[in-house]
């Protein structure tokens, strides 16, 4: 009996470890809150579970990973509300080997998820900015434009500093700049495979 009950506990373990059923589990709650859902995934707060939920969006959910220490795990709602509420993966994805990395949180991409780099330190808004407008500078392109996109949502919650820049760490709202202006990041990237 102590050998199955065993088994059964190593077999739980492994379960809430895997990432895809958990975040599966945690889409399916529908919990509003962090406290809700990181007291389910500890079964009140009995046992250890490799996510912890820190915070969540109109459409995401964002959560420490105890085995991927440095990064927070995003991703989508069951039912978001926006249509490109994770494509700042997509962004990442097409400028991060352009002048936009120095503004925009690294990320690592996976089939239904990603990890962005952490970071607690909070970023300037203007330091942002000016950035922005030297990269503007350096492509040609109007800072205006870019300002629209890419600091439509940066709010002091969503600016932060990793590696010593001023980046954003949500910048899904990015997407439509990307999408109208593949031919500059192809040749910013010298890229001839950007669609």
């Amino acid at each position: 009996m102590k050998l199955l009950i065993e088994n059964w506990n190593k077999f739980m373990n492994e379960s809430a470890n895997d990432i895809e059923s958990s975040i599966n589990m945690i889409k399916n709650y529908k919990l509003k809150s962090c406290f809700q859902i990181n007291n389910k995934l500890t079964k009140s707060f009995t046992r250890k579970h490799r996510l912890e939920c820190l915070a969540i969006g109109t459409d995401k959910y964002v959560f420490s990973d105890s085995e991927k220490s440095g990064w927070v795990l995003k991703f989508e709602k069951k039912d978001p509300v926006k249509q490109n509420s994770t494509m700042e993966a997509v962004v990442w994805k097409y400028l991060k080997t352009t002048p936009f990395e120095r503004v925009l949180a690294p990320i690592e991409d996976h089939d239904s998820f990603y990890y962005m780099k952490r970071s607690k330190t909070p970023g300037k808004y203007n330091d942002l900015e000016k950035a922005l407008s030297e990269i503007a500078g350096e492509i040609n392109v109007d800072f205006q434009e870019l300002k629209y996109y890419f600091l439509a949502d940066a709010n002091k919650e969503n600016i932060r500093i990793i590696d010593g820049k001023t980046v954003l760490i949500d910048y899904d709202d990015s997407w439509d700049w990307v999408f109208n202006n593949k031919n500059i990041i192809k040749n910013l990237r010298g890229d001839k495979n950007v669609r």
